[in-house]
């Protein structure tokens, strides 16, 4: 299979080949939502803070899960991690719980929410373990992420990091803790 993609008339051709049916496949997720202070300044559009652009497209990627055979669960973290649902293919509930996700105006230990991630996925038996991470990448307190980031990876695990608007320093921590392109910078394409 090949795919082609046109950006600013630049065009990017990738080569993949299918080695395995998705339909065997199960994945257990951890959504890990960003609620910490940072996460309060203004983002433009129709999304008025970072939070509301994280917690819609959070809400959108939990409610396209294969509930047939797939699981999600749903942390939010600040200054200190919550388990807000554990693992279930209950993509309504987990859309709920998203949207009640408000800032708690804390300091970011992203390596705290992390930790529950990896945490909430330990007792799956999912063929494959994926944490998405929504954040704008800047930490002030806690471990360095990129360590218990690097573990996981290690260990088979997939990190998806949505980086909602960092600034250079926060988008570099974000593409460290990212599985190799599953980084995706995050803005409004209509304030952009």
């Amino acid at each position: 299979v090949t795919i082609s993609v046109l950006w600013q008339g630049m065009r990017a051709y990738a080569q993949l080949t299918v080695v395995d049916s998705c339909d065997s496949n199960t994945v257990a997720f951890a959504v890990v939502v960003d609620a910490s202070q940072s996460m309060t300044q203004d983002f433009g559009g129709s999304f008025g803070k970072k939070l509301d652009f994280a917690k819609f497209l959070a809400k959108k990627f939990v409610g396209e899960l294969n509930t047939a055979k797939d699981q999600a669960a749903l942390i939010k973290f600040s200054a200190s991690a919550e388990l807000l649902e554990p693992l279930t293919a209950d993509a309504i509930l987990l859309g709920t719980k998203v949207m009640q996700i408000g800032s708690d105006l804390n300091q970011t230990n992203i390596h705290i929410g992390l930790e529950a991630a990896v945490d909430s996925l330990s007792e799956s038996e999912a063929s494959t373990k994926v944490v998405v991470l929504f954040t704008d990448g800047y930490t002030n307190i806690g471990s360095d992420p990129r360590v218990l980031a690097s573990q996981f990876k290690s260990a088979g695990g997939i990190i998806i990091v949505v980086a909602l608007r960092a600034g250079q320093e926060a988008f570099e921590l974000c593409d460290a803790i990212a599985t190799g392109g599953f980084l995706i910078s995050a803005y409004d394409t209509r304030t952009a």
